[in-house]
């Protein structure tokens, strides 16, 4: 049966596809204020989400003034000092109660809202009852968050995300972040997702040379977290104390470059378990085995995706990598593992490699596998009988990421272990691996089942060729979507055979499109 929609459900409705579709807000609301029935859902739609705090300020009669003062501390602060009668305040609210998702960017933003919000306490009302969402951008230091945050924490919100950089100044204040998210946690006990992101330079990733600080305290409790994410550099014991919480299903942080992530594993409780619920981890660390330290701590897990990223140039090892397909294989749940992703930034000659017997050791077992990313300068050695096996069991890979820049020296797969790939994996995408596919005019020809792979993007990093002719039609034939094909064969580069492949490759997949 269908349910019966209400007028104000029909219209909230309409005036999302409208704004979806590009409809300037103003005139929406414009629109909307000609008939009485429309009024509500048009202004509920145009203040659920706001990205300046100036537009609130601007429902008051005359709007917010104020000056600059000279501080204590001989910097300039800005005091507002506009008288707000009661009667504006009402009005102000009847917007504000609308308020979803709120962003606070300026150092200006959070003194005024301050002001404010106290004098809604003071005739007995919240200014934003119902907000949910409330991001914090570059907050200043003026703005105490003891005075700041006890006005935005309402009995709804549930996601607070603070953005940060290298000259924040709550970062650099001397009470630190720990300070910080214990205040969260006392004022908003019933949060759901907290996340400190950083603003990234380009030319110098600082997190290396930034000087951890405690991020949560012993007085860190938020027993409906689900989502936790600090791009600030954190401490092992900070982990810890977050494994404790009941319900926490997402973790995004990035580890300090200290000696004691690697050496000091002495607080890990022997027999308790840590983060009972945790479903998704992405963990950052100057190394692979700053994080596999961590990943020790987890034992047996239940999650669905897993991600290790070493963010310093470094060389990495066939050991560091087997450690990981150990950890991912530990899972409980074997079924619901969906993702593996390793990604460094290692440089210099791929002189290591992993048996596929590895991945099926740990891996196989887990049959809905979407993504396998192994972004380091590794080859994935076996057999094409072995491409076959991982092809049959792995029915609904999308990525195959075998190495960077994989060597035929280092492997035995042939062009012709592909095809695996073509009957099985129906959502392929993606597939890294090199082969040797030196083949002769004929071996193409050998029958294959139909395929409809979706397969767009092939690495087949420093593979050997010879006739370019038979490759053509064999890829071509087993990949009719392939795009894009990045390959070398450095033992040939005078006269690179694969060069004529790419060309060919793209002038077929051209003349489909037309």
């Amino acid at each position: 049966m269908h349910r019966a929609l209400s007028i104000s459900e029909i219209l909230t409705i309409i005036f999302k596809w409208a704004l979806a579709a590009g409809a300037p807000k103003r005139r929406l609301v414009a629109f909307a204020l000609v008939c009485k029935t429309w009024k509500d859902p048009a202004l509920d739609e145009r203040w659920r989400v706001y990205r300046d705090i100036e537009g609130l300020f601007r429902t008051l009669p005359y709007g917010p003034k104020g000056q600059w003062l000279n501080g204590p501390d001989g910097s300039f602060q800005y005091r507002w000092n506009t008288f707000v009668a009661p009667y504006e305040l009402a009005v102000m609210r009847s917007y504000a109660v609308r308020l979803r998702d709120l962003t606070l960017r300026d150092s200006i933003g959070l003194p005024i809202m301050r002001d404010i919000a106290e004098k809604c306490a003071f005739y007995g009302s919240q200014l934003l009852p119902n907000l949910r969402t409330l991001r914090i951008d570059h907050p200043d230091v003026q703005a105490d968050p003891a005075q700041v945050l006890p006005f935005l924490m309402t009995e709804n919100l549930r996601r607070i995300i603070f953005m940060l950089d290298e000259m924040s100044l709550w970062l650099s204040s001397s009470r630190g972040l720990q300070y910080l998210a214990d205040l969260v946690s006392e004022l908003a006990p019933m949060l759901e997702d907290l996340r400190f992101t950083l603003y990234e330079t380009p030319t110098w990733d600082w997190r290396a040379h930034y000087d951890p600080v405690p991020l949560v305290g012993t007085a860190f409790q938020l027993p409906q977290l689900r989502l936790f994410q600090s791009h600030l550099p954190v401490q092992l014991s900070d982990l810890l104390l977050l494994g404790e919480l009941p319900r926490l299903e997402k973790v995004d942080v990035t580890l300090c470059n200290a000696s004691q992530n690697i050496d000091d594993l002495s607080v890990v409780p022997a027999v308790r378990q840590v983060f009972p619920a945790l479903r998704v981890l992405r963990i950052s660390g100057p190394s692979l085995p700053h994080c596999i330290r961590f990943l020790d701590v987890l034992r047996e897990h239940s999650l669905q995706s897993l991600e290790v990223e070493a963010y310093d140039a470094g060389p990495t090892n066939a050991v560091e990598i087997e450690s990981i397909l150990q950890c991912a294989g530990r899972t409980s749940d074997p079924a619901s593992f969906l993702s593996l992703i390793i990604s460094t930034r290692d440089q210099g000659r791929p002189d290591y490699t992993v048996n596929i017997s590895s991945l099926r050791c740990h891996l196989f077992k887990c049959p809905n596998l979407r993504k396998l990313e192994i972004g380091t300068v590794i080859t994935v050695d076996g057999t094409d009988a072995e491409l076959e096996e991982m092809a049959q069991v792995w029915p609904k890979i999308q990525r195959l990421w075998l190495g960077n820049w994989p060597y035929v020296d280092y492997t035995h797969f042939t062009i012709h272990g592909l095809r695996a790939f073509s009957r099985h994996c129906l959502e392929l995408e993606c597939l890294s691996v090199a082969v040797n596919a030196d083949i002769q005019d004929g071996d193409h020809d050998v029958e294959m089942e139909e395929s409809s792979s979706p397969l767009t993007y092939l690495n087949l990093g420093n593979s050997s060729v010879g006739d370019p002719h038979p490759v053509i039609k064999l890829l071509d034939s087993m990949f009719p979507e392939l795009y894009t094909l990045n390959v070398e064969d450095v033992a040939r580069l005078a006269n690179d055979p694969w060069k004529i492949v790419r060309d060919e490759l793209h002038l077929i997949m051209t003349s489909q499109d037309y």
